[in-house]
């Protein structure tokens, strides 16, 4: 089981992270009325840097999607979370999701 912990956030943090959520809106198609979260964690994983974005959202229909950018959220750029809808890790994590349902 992983075991991550939220790092501190700052305001040009939360700043970052507005602009980020800006970009999943425009990539993911969200609406605005749709919640959408961004969370930078720490991550032991071997092949994990020591920081890693973590990005939850909901759609009209109720299903969590979640995606994982390994970077910190104020290095991501629109292009890093195009890439990310189409990863294959994170294809794998949100068929886990439905299946646990």
């Amino acid at each position: 089981m992983e075991n991550h912990n939220f790092t501190k956030q700052n305001d040009k943090a939360e700043n970052f992270s507005q602009k980020l959520k800006q970009l999943i809106r425009i990539v993911f198609k969200i609406a605005e009325r749709d919640m959408v979260m961004v969370s930078e964690l720490s991550c032991s994983e071997p092949f994990c840097p020591d920081v890693m974005t973590l990005i939850v959202f909901w759609e009209e229909d109720t299903q969590r999607k979640e995606y994982r950018i390994y970077k910190q959220i104020r290095f991501i750029t629109q292009n890093d979370v195009e890439e990310s809808k189409n990863s294959m890790l994170n294809i794998l994590i949100n068929k886990e999701l439905v299946e646990k349902k």
